[in-house]
């Protein structure tokens, strides 16, 4: 899953290793925005990857119904879920400013949003998704 940092980064995973044999470079605009302290100083202490994310706020609301506890793990799992519902198409905007910083112009990549992989080119400063769609209307064509 993205790592919040770098639109390049993803935890290693089977499903990984595809992009990496075939060397398709894998790009993700979910990007925790510089400015957002209280979020990164809260990350940074507690892991930096989507997963790691849920997978503490889901221990800190557990803890916190258990016992009633510690108002400091509330006020994280209130900024976890700030964010991830702020962002729940799995992209910011300062991704998205990340993305075109990173991407170089005229380069095919897939991109991680929603859960789901698209294809896309960078063209100057737009982003265009290549959709099967457009291959089978081309293909209808010419048939």
């Amino acid at each position: 899953m993205c790592f919040l940092f770098s639109v390049d980064k993803f935890e290693y995973t089977r499903e990984c290793i595809s992009f990496d044999l075939l060397d398709i470079q894998l790009f993700h605009g979910w990007i925790i925005d510089p400015q957002n302290y209280e979020l990164q100083k809260i990350i940074n202490s507690n892991g930096s990857s989507y997963n790691q994310l849920v997978e503490k706020m889901l221990r800190q609301k557990q803890s916190a119904n258990e016992n009633l506890a510690r108002e400091s793990k509330m006020i994280q799992s209130s900024v976890y879920h700030d964010f991830l519902e702020e962002s729940r198409s799995q992209l910011t905007y300062y991704g998205l400013l990340k993305l075109n910083e990173t991407m170089r112009n005229n380069q095919l990549v897939v991109l991680f949003r929603n859960n789901h992989f698209s294809t896309i080119w960078k063209n100057n400063n737009a982003f265009l998704q290549i959709v099967d769609y457009a291959f089978v209307y081309i293909l209808m064509k010419l048939i």
